[in-house]
């Protein structure tokens, strides 16, 4: 069924879901994952102001990308799935070709967290979207 959108309400539930989604993800797996493969290359401390930056500027191209007029739930979640495969997948295959330590299972983790999260956190946006817009 196809839905208005408030566009800031599916914003915001897209930054409260992909920061509380994310932040599992690279406290409990992620940072593992990439000590075991990449250390080297790996800072102390991550540079959070650019981590903030791309979480403002991917959630509001998910939103303006994904959140197409009167789009259905399941238009969102594939929309979703591309942009999320697209974006996590440059970064994941450019460090595969430019870096010799970046590993096939870093391509491939990386590609497929990038839809996972991608998509729910979209989802969850088109409920705030649509729950904001039907008051």
């Amino acid at each position: 069924m196809k839905q208005n959108i408030n566009s800031a309400a599916a914003y915001f539930g897209f930054l409260i879901a992909f920061l509380v989604i994310d932040g599992l993800w690279i406290a409990l797996f992620a940072e593992q994952l990439y000590r075991s493969q990449i250390n080297e290359l790996l800072r102390d401390k991550p540079q959070l102001f650019s981590a903030v930056l791309f979480y403002l500027a991917y959630g509001a191209a998910v939103v303006h990308l994904c959140f197409t007029e009167n789009a259905s739930l399941r238009r969102v979640q594939i929309n979703a799935a591309v942009l999320g495969a697209t974006a996590y997948g440059t970064y994941a295959a450019t460090n595969y070709a430019m870096l010799n330590s970046w590993t096939l299972i870093l391509l491939i983790t990386d590609i497929i967290w990038g839809v996972f999260v991608t998509v729910i956190c979209s989802s969850v946006a088109y409920w705030a979207g649509t729950k904001k817009a039907m008051t």
